[in-house]
C-alpha cells in the first residue's frame, strides 16, 4: 500500500520515459528506506515498552501480589515480546540469505576452483602399457577398459 501510493503520488516531468522510471525507483527507494527507518525504531520503542511493563509486574509479584489478571498480562506481555523478537529474527535471516545470495557466487567460485584442482591433481596422465607410456586421454581411457575388461 505504501508502494502504491509513493509510486502513484510521484509526478516527473521528464520526457525520457526510461529516466523517468529510474528516477521512480530512486525516490521509492528512499522512501522505502525512511519507513524501514521508522518501523525499525518503532519496534525497539515497542520492546522496550513492554520489558519496561514486564519489569513493573515483577516487581509487583515479588511484593505479593498476584492476581490471575496479573499473570494473564505477564502472558500477554510475553507472547508480544516473542512475536516482536521473531518478526526481528526472520528479518535477520531473509537478510542472510540476501547476502549470501550475493557473496556465495564469490565463495562457490572459491571452492570450485579447489575442486578443480584436486580432481586435476588426482587425474591419471598416463600409464605404462607394454613399457611404453601411454599419455593421450583417449588412449588411456581404453587401455583402461581393455585392462579391467579381462
Amino acid at each position: 500500500q505504501m508502494v502504491t501510493s509513493t509510486w502513484n503520488s510521484i509526478v516527473l516531468d521528464d520526457s525520457n520515459k526510461m529516466i523517468q522510471f529510474k528516477k521512480k525507483l530512486q525516490i521509492l527507494k528512499k522512501e522505502i528506506r525512511t519507513w524501514i527507518a521508522i518501523y525499525n525504531r518503532n519496534q525497539k520503542g515497542h520492546i522496550e515498552e513492554i520489558k519496561s511493563k514486564l519489569k513493573n509486574i515483577d516487581q509487583m509479584v515479588d511484593q505479593g501480589m498476584v492476581t490471575d489478571d496479573i499473570l494473564l498480562s505477564i502472558i500477554d506481555l510475553m507472547k508480544q515480546l516473542h512475536d516482536v523478537q521473531s518478526s526481528n529474527n526472520r528479518d535477520v535471516v531473509q537478510k542472510a540469505k540476501v547476502r549470501w545470495a550475493i557473496e556465495g557466487d564469490e565463495n562457490s567460485k572459491y571452492f570450485h576452483a579447489i575442486i578443480d584442482r584436486k580432481r586435476a591433481h588426482l587425474s591419471v596422465k598416463g600409464v605404462l602399457v607394454d613399457g611404453d607410456c601411454v599419455d593421450d586421454p583417449i588412449c588411456v581411457k581404453q587401455e583402461f577398459c581393455n585392462h579391467f575388461a579381462t
